[in-house]
């Protein structure tokens, strides 16, 4: 076998041309493959972040009957207490914890009215657990020193004619289904990708949504910060168990069925590329390992009727196809990973579309790396089969008179 296996190495290095056009074919598809998962990997990851720590946070707790509900949710509120935080806190990977309230209503601003959905936070918890969320705000952070003060989303504040310090007055209904209106004052926009946000939220503190919807010391979800995002459906689980029956508790991925249906379909998308770029390398090493059986024939006839075993001449061309495979494959891979480290660092921007831009950043795993590199040498040597099995099978007379 070590005979063989220095044979097929001097044939890979002799036959230049051929090999350099089969290494190309793989070198440049492995090198893509790479690429596209490293950028396919940061995209992912920046709309999982986008979710996760602009707004929704890793974990959400709800009254039980709170999503389930079609009309006044905030009547299926929890209570803004020590004893239920500290119960939360228990649990083991939980970070942090805030306490919100999302509530609809109807603002004015001189002759302009809009229907609004707002979010109430508490500034300062909000932002250990939705970092990002003040990358989104084109202003200073709301604080709890002016309670009054409110966000628009950009759309919403062009569309009632609103500036920095506008008083606006923001009227919704109660628990008690009765008509409360506060005045608020507009402290900023909010820059967000999705049209119908930007069109409609709004963020507010969580002290003035509580005395406009009359319900002190009450909130109605709890957005929570984790240790490591790929624990969240075990935490959530552990938080269920120790909050009991009367809470709801959801990971992000539940929460927003959309992202997570949109982050499938990326995937598939991914997978399907990956499929046929094998498929195109594939096509290039058996169109490749086939012109070596026709321009060595006479070699091959001769190496049968020295009485090289037949076995023998197509465990050859297998092994110049692994040699073969897995030299290109890790220079594709090597220079592939390399763009992709620089752009880790760099970051790229890109703006899809109906959405404004965004900047990614691409990585790659040293498995995923290796898991490509596998599977290319894989497929190189069973290219290799139909043509090595071909040469296998010719017979010395036949194979010595040929031109």
């Amino acid at each position: 076998m070590k005979q063989l296996i220095r044979i097929a190495i001097r044939n890979v290095i002799r036959q230049k041309r051929r090999s350099l056009f089969a290494g190309l074919s793989i070198f440049t598809g492995i090198g893509f493959v790479i690429f596209l998962s490293g950028f396919f990997n940061g995209f992912i990851d920046n709309v999982i972040n986008s979710t996760v720590q602009a707004s929704l946070g890793a974990i959400q707790i709800h009254h039980t009957k709170y999503l389930s509900a079609d009309t006044d949710r905030i009547k299926y509120d929890m209570p803004w207490n020590k004893d239920l935080l500290a119960r939360i806190h228990a649990v083991s990977g939980v970070i942090n914890i805030t306490p919100r309230i999302m509530f609809e209503g109807l603002l004015t601003h001189g002759a302009q009215s809009s229907v609004f959905m707002a979010t109430a936070i508490d500034p300062d918890t909000e932002y250990t657990v939705c970092p990002k969320r003040k990358d989104i705000e084109n202003q200073p952070s709301l604080t709890n020193q002016n309670q009054q003060a409110i966000f628009l989303g950009d759309e919403l504040a062009q569309g009632i004619g609103a500036n920095l310090q506008d008083t606006i007055v923001l009227q919704a209904t109660t628990q008690t289904s009765n008509i409360n209106a506060l005045d608020a004052s507009v402290q900023g926009t909010l820059s967000l990708n999705v049209p119908f946000q930007a069109k409609r939220m709004l963020v507010t503190s969580l002290r003035f949504a509580q005395n406009l919807l009359r319900m002190p010391g009450r909130v109605t979800e709890y957005a929570i910060q984790i240790n490591d995002l790929k624990n969240a459906k075990t935490i959530a689980q552990a938080i269920s168990r120790s909050l009991g029956h009367e809470y709801e508790v959801l990971t992000w991925e539940e929460r927003d069925l959309m992202v997570k249906q949109f982050v499938t379909r990326l995937k598939i998308i991914f997978g399907f590329i990956n499929v046929i770029l094998f498929v195109l390398i594939t096509a290039g090493i058996i169109n490749t390992m086939l012109m070596a059986v026709y321009e060595r024939t006479k070699e091959i006839g001769t190496m049968i009727a020295i009485g090289t075993k037949r076995w023998q001449i197509m465990a050859l061309f297998l092994i110049e196809s692994a040699t073969l495979g897995c030299i290109a494959a890790c220079l594709g891979a090597f220079f592939g990973t390399l763009i992709i480290t620089h752009l880790s660092h760099t970051g790229v921007f890109l703006k899809p579309p109906g959405t404004k831009m965004v900047q990614i950043f691409p990585h790659i795993g040293i498995f995923d790396i290796f898991t490509v590199i596998i599977i290319a040498l894989i497929g190189a040597v069973f290219s290799a089969l139909y043509p090595a099995y071909k040469a296998s099978k010719l017979k010395p007379v036949d194979a010595l008179r040929a031109h």
